[in-house]
């Protein structure tokens, strides 16, 4: 499992281990209407030292909170994120924007 945590950032290399689709559902304590990763003790065990060898200079637990919420807010798109109705072009004087 370390060598699939050490391609890279924690936070890239996280999804050498756990799917997409499990980063999404789930989070280490079970919070937010989330599955409980820490449910499956064997294997968080075994992921997290893995991360403390990796990581070092953090603490392993924290060290994959944040990976997983990197993740998420990849592949989540922000709520209020407005997109433009024309595209930017040089010299136009400004953008309109979409209601909801």
């Amino acid at each position: 499992m370390v060598t699939l945590l050490k391609n890279g950032r924690l936070s890239r290399s996280i999804l050498n281990v756990l799917s997409e689709d499990i980063v999404l559902s789930y989070n280490l304590e079970g919070g937010q209407n989330k599955k409980k990763l820490k449910a499956y003790q064997n294997f968080v065990r075994a992921l997290l030292n893995a991360i403390a060898l990796v990581e070092p200079s953090e603490p392993p637990e924290q060290a994959l909170q944040k990976a997983m919420r990197c993740v998420k807010k990849k592949l989540t798109p922000a709520p209020d994120a407005e997109e433009p109705t024309t595209p930017i072009t040089p010299g136009s004087p400004e953008l309109k924007f979409k209601n909801k």
